[in-house]
């Protein structure tokens, strides 16, 4: 495996978590190991947002300067699609596979570039079994 799709929830667990999950830390080991990370155009700015709330909220357990510095340092190692998907089919998949749009974009993305898919959301991993998409174990 040279490529996986990331999802913002993996990236998560590495940046405001003190401990990342155990499926957290196997994923960063396969980027360590040379692995390249491809995330939706909206990868970005789901990082942020979630960054944004779990500060509001009082639930990061790191300091945003370290989150911050970590994240920056991630970057390099994270290739950025910008295709645009299809809104119909992204539409359909969402339907079909209840899943939200932005969760939905990282599904079209990993079948799109036959690509593995990291992601601790349940319901991700679940559609993306479903459609015969594999997972980054």
């Amino acid at each position: 495996m040279k490529e996986f799709v990331l999802d913002a929830s993996v990236a998560l667990g590495w940046l405001a978590d003190v401990q990342p999950s155990d499926y957290a830390a196997r994923v960063q080991r396969v980027m360590v190991e040379g692995c390249r990370a491809v995330v939706p155009v909206h990868w970005h700015l789901e990082i942020a947002n979630a960054l944004v709330v779990g500060a509001r909220r009082k639930v990061l357990r790191r300091e945003m300067g370290a989150i911050l510095q970590d994240l920056a340092a991630l970057l390099p190692f994270v290739e950025r699609d910008d295709l645009p998907d299809d809104i119909g089919a992204l539409v359909g998949t969402c339907q079909r596979e209840q899943l939200t749009a932005y969760d939905a974009a990282y599904i079209a993305l990993a079948a799109r570039r036959a690509l593995p898919l990291a992601t601790q959301d349940a319901a991700m991993a679940a559609a993306a079994g479903r459609l015969k998409i594999p997972l980054v174990k």
